[in-house]
């Protein structure tokens, strides 16, 4: 006992600022870490509360409606109370997690993000679809479920009195949830996924930054109300197609559409490729632009690519004259770069697509120039930063001392290593695989003796509040079921520290099998490699392994001013 007492009081020497530093700087403690730490000395529940709070998260909010599943084959329907179960769960512990956090004085200041909602399943609806019908006795149940949990979000929003992030995907935002988000004193960025929307909206001057992804063709006019031109700093558009947010602003007055203060502006569509038009209609309308990503998702087959025709005119200098950074296409880069001050380009989110369509490769000096010379012309001082794109551009003994002559003051540089026939670079594979069903849901329900569902409902809502305050702390919750007013259980630190549910950073760990090879056996490639009287290789390397030992010599330039390690993409001969 004395000997755990002296360790405390050994880490409770160490100051507060040194302990902070070290959790925030420290590149891999996990939510988890957090909880167990505050276990350790009672001084690390100060410390380490705010960053287990710092971001909460209510995932798996779904309505399904039909909790029969009819199998394609022999049209047997399977009553799926398991799930209904959990689905109920899920609802019931969001909310009165929800509640619970925001009610007490100290919880409720640390958290700076919400997420709310999930990616709809196979047979999830949306309740502004409307309520299910009366026989489908289970989905009603987490219809109530659903319309409560809302409630609980609009009512405990002001509470969260820090909250600068809000996340909202898959969900009915109503009347009152709006007005809600709109009046929270410092929320100041919002993204919403695939929502509904009332038919009054208006705009929200407090965003500043509002992020768009899945909004159907239908929501978009509602959703795109809620931008304020006048006040919006970045914009994001995700997984919709350009041309909704295009179309809506053509429809408004030029007071009412020119977004002045945006500088930074994402575009990321699902799976048509940009039309070139609609982006240069889209710019038109930021003029204080700096930032502008246009990069493709990592579903689809056409990954979202611009191609430019050819021939066609680079923008107009009126068009956001104040760029600085760029990560898009090669041709959309052709077009935009020239005389604007751009000093950050990268195209190597643009593979595949481009690769087959545009068909940049050359084999002479001049072609390459045709190619890259219009990223030279910059009015920038200095181009800090090239990413070229992943497909073969050039073979690499042209491409190199290319850009080391041509982009003299590069600090961050990213080639791909390439021979003499075009190549794409290879990356790891990315297999997506889809949901597998043996039938659909349908519209059916019961038939339930009187009193069945309802006992099922409240014997779960015992389970969330039991496992949320804790088994000991049962007659305080019996006595708390009905509503969400009970914040006694929050001075319990195993309560405060262990169930709350949210993300762990991501930290990469793996070493590619490719980079030990090389590192391994560079010495032997070396050996192989024939060379003249002076020294200098007598051929060009065969394949990526040897390119990279060419480098090693300094047989093939980069700019000296290089400080970030140039990554090679493995081009595949």
């Amino acid at each position: 006992m004395n000997a755990t007492r002296d360790s405390a009081n050994v880490l409770e020497r160490i100051p507060v600022e040194i302990w902070n530093k070290i959790f925030h700087e420290g590149c891999g403690f996990t939510l988890e870490d957090f909880k167990t730490l505050c276990f350790v000395a009672p001084f690390f529940v100060d410390i380490c509360q705010p960053m287990i709070y710092r971001s909460l998260t209510a995932r798996h909010v779904n309505i399904v409606y039909g909790y029969h599943l009819q199998e394609s084959w022999s049209r047997r329907l399977t009553l799926e109370l398991d799930k209904w179960k959990v689905d109920m769960m899920r609802l019931m512990r969001a909310g009165t997690r929800l509640h619970l956090v925001a009610s007490d004085a100290s919880l409720s200041t640390y958290p700076h993000t919400l997420c709310i909602g999930n990616w709809p399943c196979r047979g999830a609806r949306d309740i502004a679809q409307g309520p299910p019908a009366d026989k489908m006795v289970l989905s009603k149940f987490v219809c109530y479920i659903m319309l409560h949990f809302r409630a609980t979000l609009t009512q405990t929003l002001p509470l969260f009195t820090r909250l600068r992030r809000l996340e909202i995907s898959f969900f009915a935002i109503d009347d009152e949830l709006l007005k809600a988000i709109a009046s929270h004193p410092v929320l100041d960025e919002l993204k919403l996924g695939c929502c509904s929307f009332p038919s009054h909206t208006f705009p929200i001057p407090s965003i500043r930054v509002l992020g768009y992804s899945k909004i159907s063709q239908k929501e978009a006019p509602a959703a795109f109300r809620l931008l304020s031109p006048q006040h919006l700093e970045e914009l994001r558009i995700e997984n919709m197609k350009t041309s909704f947010l295009v179309e809506d602003l053509c429809t408004r007055p030029k007071s009412e559409s020119t977004f002045t203060k945006v500088h930074r502006l994402t575009v990321a569509p699902l799976d048509d490729p940009l039309d070139h038009l609609d982006v240069q209609s889209l710019l038109s309308y930021v003029p204080a632009l700096r930032q502008l990503d246009i990069v493709y998702s990592d579903f689809g087959e056409n990954q979202n690519v611009i191609k430019v025709p050819a021939g066609t005119e680079a923008l107009s200098l009126s068009t956001v004259p104040k760029l600085q950074q760029l990560s898009g296409s090669l041709s959309l880069a052709r077009q935009v770069v020239p005389k604007r001050p751009v000093t950050h380009i990268q195209m190597d989110h643009n593979g595949n697509a481009e690769r087959q369509k545009d068909g940049y490769f050359a084999l002479t000096w001049p072609e390459l120039q045709t190619v890259l010379g219009p990223l030279c012309l910059s009015s920038a001082d200095k181009i800090t930063t090239l990413h070229l794109p992943r497909w073969n551009v050039a073979p690499i003994w042209l491409l190199s001392q290319f850009v080391a002559e041509t982009f003299p003051q590069l600090v961050d540089l990213k080639l791909p290593v390439g021979m003499v026939k075009r190549e794409l670079c290879a990356e790891p594979f990315k297999v997506y695989g889809g949901l597998r069903t043996n039938g659909v849901r349908v519209d059916v329900e019961g038939p339930f003796e009187d009193g069945f569902v309802q006992g099922m409902a409240r014997d779960i809502q015992e389970s969330v509040y039991y496992g949320l305050r804790g088994k000991s702390d049962k007659n305080a919750a019996e006595n708390e079921k009905a509503e969400y007013d009970g914040v006694g259980g929050l001075n319990n630190p195993d309560y405060r520290t262990r169930r709350l549910v949210g993300s762990q950073p991501i930290h990469s760990t793996a070493i590619s099998s490719l980079e030990v090879d090389v590192a391994a056996n560079i010495t032997e490639l070396g050996a192989n490699v024939e060379t003249d009287i002076a020294g200098d290789p007598s051929g060009h390397p065969k394949c990526y392994e040897e390119a990279l030992f060419y480098f090693a010599q300094g047989w093939y330039p980069l700019p000296t001013t290089v400080q970030k390690e140039a990554l090679f993409y493995f081009a595949d001969a």
